[in-house]
Order: structure tokens, then C-alpha cells, then sequence
């Protein structure tokens, strides 16, 4: 008798799960929403077109109007003049005909802190009370700050010296930005449940470079690597690195006393830049100022909540009479948590030297693979007094 043959059974949803095409969803949901903040400030800022890899710049800044004393210096007599050496290079802060003040010399009834310049010889300002008929020259402690008030000369008079600033030119650098990827032509013609693999690593890849760009733009340091003599390496200069006189560290915890003096040093009536900054934060630094607040003392330190016209969702910090809104950059949070920039966007200039391209098809002729790149040249720079910028750090 012959054997019925064998039959093989299979459960249908076995069948299913491994012959059907998963119904996946064609957008490959990627988290970068407020991930490059200071990218999308640079779409906003102005941009100057670079001619070379390497530029200069020059910024303008008013004349310092105080410097310190070098030395003490004795009450004088009514009517008598004295000898007041300032630090080293500042005497020419000053002209003949400047009001000065000595804000910690004690006045009293013969003697006064408001003097006026008689003469200057190199960094010796000699200098008598603003009435001599009435008082002397107040003793003056080596250290003490000297203010400029404002010129008043007096009657045919015969002209100041002249008094005017230098620009401060500065040298920075176009970096060169690539990142490639690349694919077999399989590969590309390959049915995939999601997009097409290209149409997919053009995607990592696009937002890799803008990670590149970002975190470049914080904490590049900038300067030209000229060990291969014919191809020189550029980098750009970051935003941290162009930030060298407010630079402000901070001990395990930063209390509000000590964020408050910061913010004097930076709002300093000399560069003022108006009263108010944006500041990228990370996000230990964020946390560190929402400590500030609190029920008890609500009117010293007020955050709130909101979203500017150029991006990123900020907090607002009202802090005196200075405002001040934060961002949480990510990059800071990852490599300089605790870290804060704070910038004025109207000071900042993009250099591009080559716009963001997207290049297709780089490869040898006649090759089986696909390979792309994005690539991009720029550089960037402080446009305005550098002293209205800070870093505050660990």
C-alpha cells in the first residue's frame, strides 16, 4: 500500500510575519528639534561674503573712561597742584581740560575728590581741586579707581590735545566642514521598508554636519595647521575662544549674589550694548539659575517661560534692571555642562567663504558605488566690543 505523502503545516501568522512587507511608517522619526540653536540664530545674523579662506576685521570701542592710581598721592593745599600717576598706559585715557574724580578720596571742608587736569606727561597727570580758590587735592590711596566725568575747559582756551581710538584688527579663519557618505549601487536599488537607503543617510548625514557646525561654532579653536605646506588646514574660531576679558569661573554651585556681580561686569556702562543678552546655556547651568527663584524672594530673580522670533524655545530672566534670555544649547550640555555663552546677536558676523552644498556623485567614473557630501566654508566673528560678551563657567 502505498504511503500518503507527508504534509507540513505552518501556522498562518508564522506565513505572514515572514513574507509580508511590515507596513513601517516612512519617516524615520530622528530627535533634533531645538538640537542647533546657535545655527539657526547664524541664519538670522548678518553674513558677509569671505574672498578668502583667512580674514581680518577691525572693531571700534570708545576710550576707557577710568583706569587706577599708581601710587599714593598726599592731600594738597588750597590751591595747590598734585601729582597723580595713573597704571601704566592710561595716561592717555586723559587730556588737559578733563574733570576727574576720585571716588574713594574723602572730601571735607578744604579738600575734594573732583579735580581737574592741569597737563599730562606720559602717565603723570598733574591735576588740582575743581575750585582751587576753595579747596586741595583729597589724599588719594595707591589702587584708587580714576574716573573721566567730561572735559570744561576754560575761557580762549587754545584747543586739547587730540584723543582718538584705534580699530583692534582682528585675524580669523574660514574652517572647512565635510562629511561624505557613500553607497553601493545594490544598495541603492535595494527596496527598503523605509525611505531609500540614499534618501536615508543624506538625512544622518545632513544633520551630522549641522552637530559639526554647531559644536565648531562654540568650541573651535581658530587657527591654520601649515605641516603639509601645499595644504594647509583651517579651522574657524569659535565663539568661546573670541571671548577673552569676561571670562568668569564659578566654584561647585554658583549663588545669586555672584551671578548678579557678573551681570554688572558685562551690562559695565562703558559697553553697555543696551540691558539686555541672549545666553546659551547647558542644561546644568539652566537648572543652577532656576535655583534662584523661590516664593520668598520672587522680585530679586523672575523667569519666564517663552519663545523668540529667531528659534529655540528660552527662558527670561529678569535680574534688576537687566534681562537677559537663555537658551539650552545641547552641544554645551554634552562637552562644557555648566557652561554659559553669552552673546549680543547684533555683534556677530557669519564669514562664508562657501555655502552649505549638497554634492552628488563623487566618485571615479565608471565605479559601482554612489558617493555624496555636504560641505561647507565659513568662518565667524565678534563685529562689536568683545567686552559685552561672557563666558561663565565651572
Amino acid at each position: 500500500m502505498a504511503t500518503a505523502p507527508a504534509t507540513y503545516t505552518q501556522p498562518i501568522v508564522s506565513t505572514l510575519g515572514t513574507t509580508n512587507k511590515v507596513d513601517f511608517s516612512q519617516d524615520l522619526p530622528m530627535d533634533y528639534e531645538d538640537a542647533f540653536p546657535f545655527m539657526v540664530l547664524q541664519t538670522r545674523m548678518a553674513d558677509e561674503k569671505a574672498n578668502n579662506i583667512v580674514f581680518q576685521h577691525a572693531v571700534g570701542r570708545q576710550a576707557p573712561r577710568f583706569t587706577t592710581a599708581n601710587g599714593a598721592v598726599g592731600a594738597s593745599a588750597v590751591g595747590a597742584t598734585a601729582a597723580l600717576i595713573v597704571a601704566a598706559g592710561t595716561g592717555v585715557y586723559y587730556v588737559a581740560g578733563d574733570v576727574i574724580e576720585v571716588p574713594d578720596a574723602n572730601n571735607d571742608a578744604t579738600h575734594t575728590n573732583q579735580l581737574y587736569v592741569v597737563s599730562i606727561s606720559t602717565d603723570t597727570l598733574t591735576v588740582q581741586a575743581s575750585f582751587t580758590s576753595t579747596y586741595g587735592v583729597a589724599a588719594i590711596d595707591s589702587g584708587a579707581k580714576v574716573t573721566r566725568l567730561f572735559s570744561a575747559v576754560r575761557e580762549k582756551w587754545t584747543g586739547s590735545d587730540g584723543q582718538q581710538t584705534e580699530p583692534t584688527v582682528g585675524t580669523k579663519y574660514c574652517g572647512t566642514f565635510e562629511n561624505d557618505f557613500s553607497l553601493s549601487d545594490t544598495q541603492r536599488d535595494i527596496w527598503q521598508y523605509t525611505h531609500p537607503e540614499r534618501t536615508r543617510l543624506r538625512e544622518e548625514k545632513r544633520l551630522q554636519h549641522l552637530q559639526d557646525l554647531e559644536t565648531a561654532s562654540f568650541v573651535s579653536i581658530g587657527g591654520v595647521d601649515s605641516s603639509t605646506t601645499n595644504d594647509p588646514r583651517y579651522q574657524m574660531s569659535g565663539l568661546i575662544s573670541q571671548i577673552t576679558t569676561n571670562v568668569f569661573p564659578y566654584g561647585a554651585e554658583m549663588d545669586k549674589d555672584e551671578f548678579y556681580s557678573y551681570m554688572q561686569q558685562i551690562h559695565a556702562p562703558a559697553y553697555s550694548a543696551g540691558k539686555t543678552r541672549l545666553c546659551f546655556a547647558s542644561a546644568g547651568f539652566i537648572a543652577t539659575i532656576n535655583k534662584f527663584v523661590d516664593s520668598k524672594n520672587s522680585s530679586y530673580i523672575r523667569v519666564d517661560p517663552g519663545a523668540t522670533t529667531w528659534g529655540p524655545a528660552l527662558n527670561r530672566i529678569t535680574f534688576g534692571p537687566w534681562t537677559w534670555d537663555f537658551v539650552e544649547a545641547p552641544v554645551l550640555t554634552a562637552i562644557r555642562d555648566g557652561w554659559a555663552v553669552v552673546c549680543v546677536p547684533r555683534y556677530m558676523k557669519t564669514k562664508t567663504f562657501e555655502p552649505t552644498t549638497y554634492e552628488m556623485d563623487i566618485r571615479i567614473p565608471g565605479y559601482h558605488y554612489f558617493k555624496d557630501r555636504f560641505v561647507t566654508k565659513k568662518g565667524l566673528f565678534i563685529s562689536g566690543p568683545e567686552e559685552t560678551f561672557a563666558v561663565i563657567r565651572p
